[in-house]
C-alpha cells in the first residue's frame, strides 16, 4: 500500500478526527486538507469518501475546538486519567466481585 492507497487515506482521515478529538483542530484541519486533496486526485471529486472528507473539513473549520472533545458539548473525558482513577479505586474493568 502506498501513500495514495484508499486504505491509507482512510487512516489519515481517522487521524484527523483523532487530532480534533484530542483538542488539536489546527492539526486536524491540515491533515483533512491533505486527505481531501488526495481523495480528489485518487478517487475523484464525485466519490462518496471524497464528499465525506469535504464535509468533515467544513465541520472542522466551522465548529469550535471544544465541540471536538471527548463526549462533545462541554463534557470532557480524559481517558488515561479515568483509567488511572479506576485503578486507584480498584474498579478496573474485569475486576468484579470475587
Amino acid at each position: 500500500m502506498g501513500a495514495d492507497h484508499p486504505s491509507t487515506l482512510r487512516t489519515h482521515y481517522n487521524w484527523a478526527i483523532c487530532w480534533a478529538t484530542l483538542g488539536f483542530p489546527g492539526v486536524a484541519r491540515i491533515e483533512m486538507e491533505k486527505v481531501v486533496a488526495a481523495r480528489r486526485r485518487v478517487l475523484g471529486a464525485d466519490h462518496h469518501e471524497t464528499a465525506q472528507a469535504v464535509r468533515m473539513l467544513a465541520d472542522l473549520t466551522r465548529l469550535p475546538p471544544a465541540g471536538w472533545r471527548f463526549g462533545g458539548r462541554g463534557r470532557r473525558r480524559n481517558v488515561p486519567t479515568n483509567r488511572r482513577e479506576r485503578r486507584q479505586r480498584g474498579n478496573s474493568p474485569g475486576s468484579g466481585p470475587t
